[in-house]
């Protein structure tokens, strides 16, 4: 018992002889933690990446502010902007340690290759004839217009985009993310108001402007996040009213057919009256023949428009009625249009009242340049008087 006390309450110091010197074990401690070298080791979220020698913390940090700076350069930010902060999303630190003298040392160049690398690489897209950015972006679940707009600022929407340009549809991840946050100052229009009178004299597809209305300005500020050159989020913070806008004055239509307004006009075109409907002698035959529908004699491509709402159901041309127009108004109302010179719409096409849909001429068994305006109610021809 008094053996084991004694080991318990005695501090022993093992020595041994080296060349007639004694070397204790807190001398051989002591004199490994002198041969220890300093150095810096760099984390990531707490784990050591790369371990450089001391002298070197300098030229990492340089290092590592440049490759932020990069992305704050090609970002594309206003210099008027106020940047409010740039740095790596990641938590990283430089932490002084010591290792032994035997330790094998990253270099600087393992650093920098390092942060070069991406964990995808960047999407891009090479235009070929045909393409629209509109199908592009239809065509791709990850990629909406405006994505394809922010990561390709100086691209026109409105432009043509010419086979063989490269257009980015997703950017790079990096291994490193860099944040930027900033503030800016954009000065934007404010809509004006449309005040609209309505005009029993007008067709419902005319307007009159009274008055032209004026866009307003205003300052507004943005609070912006931009994350590795490209916008994550962009928040408007702030708005000012710089200039009031001022409302436009219109007048609107609700007539719903063209009609007769005086004059020469007839409202499906203007001319003379050269034949009425009704029976007449022909002209060129001399028989008496019922006329189903009214002549207005006028200049070879003087406008023809659409008599009502409708669908155009036939385009056409023969040797009797030259060239022609039919309009289905529904409601078994049908207009035509005969004698033309051009056409302005197409089968298929739906018209307002009083658009242009063809021009006068002088087509198929006719005396002279002309419209033949004629009207078919249920299948049967009625006066047209009772329309325009």
């Amino acid at each position: 018992m008094r053996l084991k006390r004694k080991f318990k309450n005695t501090i022993y110091i093992a020595s041994t002889l080296v060349f007639g010197w004694v070397i204790t074990v807190s001398g051989i401690s002591a004199m490994k933690h002198l041969n220890k070298l300093d150095a810096v080791e760099f984390r990531v979220e707490g784990e050591t990446r790369f371990t450089l020698p001391a002298d070197q913390a300098d030229e990492v940090d340089l290092i590592l502010k440049k490759y932020k700076l990069n992305y704050l350069s090609k970002s594309s930010i206003a210099p008027e902007a106020k940047i409010l902060k740039v740095d790596f999303q990641q938590k990283i630190e430089i932490i002084p340690v010591k290792v032994d003298d035997e330790f094998t040392f990253n270099s600087i160049d393992d650093l920098t290759a390092d942060l070069s690398r991406n964990e995808v690489e960047a999407d891009w897209y090479t235009i070929v004839s045909g393409d629209n950015l509109w199908q592009i972006a239809m065509d791709r679940t990850d990629v909406t217009l405006t994505t394809i707009q922010d990561y390709n600022p100086l691209l026109d929407l409105n432009a043509i985009i010419y086979p063989g340009k490269e257009i980015l549809l997703k950017p790079a991840d990096p291994v490193y993310d860099v944040e930027v946050h900033l503030e800016n100052i954009a000065l934007e229009p404010v809509e004006f108001d449309t005040i609209r009178i309505k005009d029993e004299s007008l067709l419902t597809s005319q307007r009159v402007i009274l008055k032209e209305g004026i866009e307003g300005e205003k300052k507004v500020v943005y609070d912006i996040t931009i994350v590795n050159g490209y916008p994550t989020e962009v928040l408007a913070i702030q708005e000012t009213v710089l200039k009031q806008p001022v409302s436009a004055e219109v007048k609107v239509g609700t007539k719903r057919t063209v009609g007769r307004s005086g004059g020469n006009n007839y409202g499906v075109v203007s001319g003379r009256l050269s034949s009425n409907y009704g029976y007449r002698t022909h002209p060129i035959s001399g028989r008496r023949i019922f006329h189903n529908g009214i002549d207005l004699a006028a200049p070879t491509g003087t406008a023809v428009y659409a008599y009502a709402d409708g669908k155009v159901t036939s385009v056409s041309q023969d040797n009797t009625l030259g060239k022609y127009i039919t309009i289905d108004h529904g409601g078994g109302l049908k207009t035509r249009y005969l004698h033309l010179s051009a056409y302005k719409v197409s089968v298929g096409d739906k018209v307002t009242a009083g658009q242009r849909i063809g021009s006068v001429g002088n087509t198929g068994y006719s005396t002279g340049s002309h419209l033949h305006f004629e009207v078919l109610k249920n299948g049967s021809y009625v006066s047209p008087w009772n329309y325009i």
